[in-house]
């Protein structure tokens, strides 16, 4: 399924031509006709078959999804100019054997040239709309939507790539509301993470050097902790989670509980009265967003940060 994908995308996202050139390169390569640096050929079309059958054994995503087949449609850039390398030894390998019978090698030349830059310029027409991008700031609207929304100080848990990567970039590089504290669910599992980060963020406690829903000491000499120590240490500040909570740890639950804000949810304590109403007018104008739904492509991320404001 996962090849027949590649396939199509490929008809797409390239003309004709490119894939027929290639198949010539290929062809005149094996036969041994004349062609200009057939070892780049052979080249070229072993990386193309390594890299497609090696994607698709490996590649571990549900493609019926929207999103996730954007992801995979993703990967094949490489092989798509891979492919566009062959269709150009194809094109030189077309022109040699015509050089080969017509004796005006000047004109085949130029010819050469025109038919290279037609092919260029009908791939450029074909995919510059779909490709340009300038005036696309949805996610970064997403981020400092999420971001604003925020009171003072807070510390946010965040999983996943649409929140973890666009809110620590406007965070870290554009300094957008240094005050609050991002830390990376998944990445406070692995055992570099919090060694190298803990010391950068002086207003969080971490009770220990790696998030485990077990607690205890490792073989390593390492400390785990899980989310109801972290967050009972950290009692001092109010504490968010975006987008959701790792299933891993339900330690939480003992005594916390989610409070929805926007597309993210507030750990309160449990025995904390929840008023609908008040909550309501509290959270009611958290975002300002104008982006009219499902205008999106459902296999982009701009459609799940759309989504997920709409949702909110």
């Amino acid at each position: 399924m996962l090849r027949c994908f590649q396939v199509t995308q490929t008809r797409a996202e390239l003309s004709l031509p490119v894939p027929a050139l290639a198949i010539v390169a290929c062809l005149c390569a094996a036969a041994r006709l004349k062609v200009k640096r057939p070892h780049l050929v052979h080249l070229f079309t072993l990386m193309l078959l390594s890299y497609s059958l090696f994607f698709a054994w490996r590649a571990n995503l549900d493609i019926s999804k929207p999103l996730f087949m954007g992801v995979v449609e993703r990967f094949w850039m490489q092989s798509n100019a891979v492919l566009a390398v062959l269709a150009g030894l194809g094109l030189s390998s077309l022109f040699s054997l015509a050089e080969a019978l017509i004796e005006n090698g000047r004109i085949l030349h130029c010819l050469e040239w025109i038919v290279a830059a037609v092919l260029v310029t009908g791939q450029i027409y074909s995919n510059y709309s779909i490709c340009d991008q300038s005036r696309n700031y949805v996610v970064d609207q997403f981020a400092r939507n999420v971001l604003s929304s925020m009171p003072p100080d807070a510390v946010v848990l965040l999983r996943g790539d649409l929140p973890g990567n666009s809110l620590r970039y406007l965070h870290y590089c554009e300094g957008a509301r240094p005050d609050i504290t991002l830390v990376d669910q998944e990445m406070m599992t692995y055992p570099w993470y919090l060694p190298k980060i803990a010391k950068h963020l002086p207003g969080v406690v971490f009770p220990g050097d790696r998030w485990n829903p077990v607690e205890g000491l490792l073989p390593d000499g390492s400390i785990t902790f899980n989310l109801h120590h972290f967050l009972k240490v950290n009692a001092h500040k109010e504490t968010f989670v975006c987008i959701g909570l790792h299933e891993g740890d339900p330690t939480w639950k003992k005594a916390y509980s989610l409070w929805p804000w926007g597309s993210c949810d507030k750990l309160v304590p449990s025995e904390t009265a929840f008023d609908p109403a008040e909550w309501a007018h509290r959270t009611r104008n958290l975002y300002n967003w104008s982006e009219e739904y499902g205008r999106f492509d459902p296999t982009t991320w701009e459609a799940v940060a759309n989504e997920e404001m709409w949702q909110a």
